[in-house]
């Protein structure tokens, strides 16, 4: 009986571990996908295989999900789904996304969106990183 549940147990684990595997792939193929219709102007199956990529990956992988959070913002922006985009910036901005980019078009947004305290937050916050950008002055004034 010991031997029963310690085979049960190991298999269990293996299987974990193969499925985590085969998700990151699939995570890492929706992102090429994606890439590849931003790159022919399809940005609504690339919002769709960004939000495939992001969702499949892990929480853990912090850096990956900001990356894939601020590409879905840019496939929702370019199709004008501000509110998707909005979400999707802030999901960018949460995660550390290491392009700065993600501050400016998350405060972008909610200036379209009407959130002006916030706007204003961040592109006071786009600015202190990249003090001579003239997009971000612009923006805040």
């Amino acid at each position: 009986m010991r031997n029963k549940n310690f085979i049960i147990e190991c298999s269990l684990k293996v299987l974990t571990v193969v499925l985590c595997l085969s998700s990151c792939a699939n995570a890492n193929i929706e992102q090429k996908k994606g890439e590849q219709s931003m790159a022919i102007g399809e940005y609504y199956a690339a919002a769709a295989h960004f939000k495939k990529s992001y969702s499949s990956t892990p929480v853990k992988e912090k850096a990956k999900r900001g990356v894939r959070a601020f590409m879905l913002g840019e496939a929702y922006r370019r199709y004008g789904a501000t509110q998707k985009a909005l979400a999707a910036y802030q999901n960018a901005v949460r995660y550390k996304c290491p392009d700065s980019t993600a501050l400016y078009r998350l405060a972008e947004q909610q200036l379209r969106n009407g959130q002006y305290k916030q706007a204003v937050e961040n592109f006071t916050a786009f600015l202190e990183i990249a003090p001579d950008d003239e997009l971000g002055k612009v923006g805040l004034k």
